[in-house]
């Protein structure tokens, strides 16, 4: 871009008003065109005397940071100082540990309550607003919603980082020309109970990071009734037990299929109907449920418990579906099993080492017909981006990696960008360009390919040569310019009501609720847990853009 826009500069005087034209055009569009892949890491974080893990963001003028919980069906929710604890049982260290850190905004000249309590599905509270600074982007008046009630859910108490289909956080990235589409990534990590399987994950809005991925990508439709608004719904053609051994075996016994809902916030690798599927999984593995109690009731809220000795010591492998193409997924035995996590009085992560953690749920009797559900330790293993412009999300394999190499994903709106991207080659990736900024590390993985066409928002444009077509792409950006300008931060409306959207998948909270004892109790058995490990989730609703 650089030496077209120099050229530009040589000229002393114009022969044509097309030429003074398109290089103006350039040079407005190498302006407007700064684009990039915004960066969230999934850390720990520390605060109110306490650490918890969740997507780090910064909120007020204190720059206050708050773990929060990634959601693809809702908007923001934040707990505050004022938020009453999801368990009344609970003191107040073990209540911040839950929730992310409570945001204090006392601390905060620039916070405003903005309306008075609503309700937003079964929860209720209030519209607020304050700055919101996310990785290297930042918004000024960013409204979220923050609890004014109990909202009820045991177990499942952590910010969300509202990143649904109508998230007024990617909106406003976008109309403030930050990212170029509607479009967010998600690696959760890794969470094992050794060091040596811990791994910061991460999140992208506006891109995807490209080392995180290996092999081949399958595309999968938006918006499936099954799985609510803006759902994300995929087939599981298989679930095969790999053995130690060397030895496999399918829980599908007939050949049949079994549809699932992709949800991040759900805690566990997958929850999926007894019969006949947890049940073969069940007896294939010959585990043995612990006799004290077969559900955790901990940091993984419902997921099951077996006695050290009879649980399953092999990886898993969950081959999905779009109905044309298929990705395996394979999630190795440190991602899948590990002793029970409970958060104490002190606020700290302990392990229960006498109990192990399946990190699945068996769907008895009330859920019994409900879809499986693929929920976050999934993402320890798979990668995922959702394109809410193009309506469609893809899948990889995950790479576990600390190599970072960003690409911004553009969309119909943006791809004109690409033709004067500073990238040496702006097309070297069919779904994005990498970022201009240099990468923190360098990538240590081949560009994935997906397995079927390009997207909309894929790259389109090969560079323009000559004077001719610069001309008439630049003509055409100055008028699309000047037709729409974006303001430079999107302030949010002042009265945004809490609404609902429709989410399908079973709610553990409120079906189970009469099942979960009091978890102010002190954890049997228990050593203090290494870091990198998840946070909690529950269920709000989401807050309209």
């Amino acid at each position: 871009m650089a030496h077209i826009v120099s050229a530009c500069h040589s000229f002393k005087v114009f022969p044509r008003l097309g030429l003074a034209i398109a290089c103006f055009a350039v040079r407005a569009l190498a302006d407007n065109c700064s684009f990039q892949a915004v960066e969230l890491p999934i850390t720990n974080v520390t605060g109110s005397g306490v650490t918890a893990r969740g997507a780090v963001i910064s909120v007020g003028l204190s720059l206050q940071q708050l773990a929060t919980q990634v959601s693809s069906t809702k908007n923001t929710w934040i707990f505050d100082v004022n938020s009453p604890c999801s368990n009344p049982d609970w003191n107040s260290l073990k209540c911040a540990a839950f929730e992310g850190i409570p945001y204090n905004f006392h601390t905060s000249p620039t916070y405003k309550n903005t309306t008075n309590a609503v309700t937003g599905g079964k929860y209720t509270g209030f519209v607020a607003k304050d700055n919101l600074h996310a990785g290297n982007a930042s918004i000024d008046a960013y409204s979220y919603a923050t609890f004014t009630e109990n909202p009820g859910d045991l177990g499942h108490s952590q910010h969300y980082l509202g990143l649904g289909v109508e998230s007024t956080l990617l909106s406003a990235l976008r109309s403030s020309s930050t990212i170029a589409s509607r479009t967010w990534s998600y690696f959760y990590g890794l969470t094992g109970a050794t060091t040596e399987h811990q791994m910061d994950g991460s999140v992208v809005l506006g891109g995807y990071d490209a080392a995180k991925t290996t092999g081949d990508s399958v595309v999968f439709s938006l918006g499936s009734n099954s799985c609510g608004y803006g759902g994300m719904a995929v087939t599981i053609m298989d679930f095969q037990l790999l053995f130690p051994s060397g030895k496999r075996a399918s829980i599908f016994t007939d050949g049949g299929a079994l549809g699932a809902c992709v949800t991040p916030d759900f805690p566990g690798v997958i929850a999926m109907p007894h019969s006949p599927y947890y049940s073969n999984f069940e007896s294939l593995a010959g585990m043995i449920l612990d006799p004290s109690g077969n559900r955790s009731f901990g940091y993984d809220f419902f997921t099951m418990l077996y006695t050290s000795d009879s649980v399953f010591r092999g990886d898993i492998i969950i081959t999905l579906s779009n109905g044309t193409d298929t990705l395996n997924i394979t999630v190795p035995n440190h991602q899948l099993v590990r002793p029970e996590m409970s958060i104490d009085n002190n606020g700290e992560l302990v392990a229960n080492s006498s109990k192990m953690n399946l990190l699945m749920l068996d769907d008895r009797d009330v859920d019994q017909n409900d879809l499986a559900i693929i929920g976050r330790q999934f993402f320890t293993s798979a990668y995922l981006m959702v394109n809410y412009d193009d309506n469609e999300f893809t899948m990889w394999s995950a790479n576990p990696t600390t190599a970072q190499n960003l690409r911004t994903v553009y969309n119909k709106d943006s791809s004109s960008c690409i033709s004067v991207s500073t990238s040496p080659n702006p097309i070297g990736n069919p779904i994005g360009t990498p970022n201009t900024s240099p990468s923190t590390s360098p990538n240590t993985s081949p560009t994935p390919t997906p397995s079927h066409g390009l997207s909309s928002s894929a790259i389109v444009g090969i560079a323009i040569g000559g004077v001719g077509g610069l001309a008439l792409v630049g003509l055409a950006i100055w008028f699309l310019r000047f037709r729409r300008r974006s303001p430079p931060l999107a302030e949010q409306p002042a009265e945004q009501p809490v609404g609902a959207l429709p989410m399908d998948y079973p709610d553990y909270m409120a079906k189970h609720a009469q099942t979960v004892p009091s978890l102010a109790q002190e954890v049997p058995a228990a050593d203090v847990m290494p870091h990198e490990l998840q946070g909690m989730t529950r269920k709000p609703q989401e807050l309209p853009a």
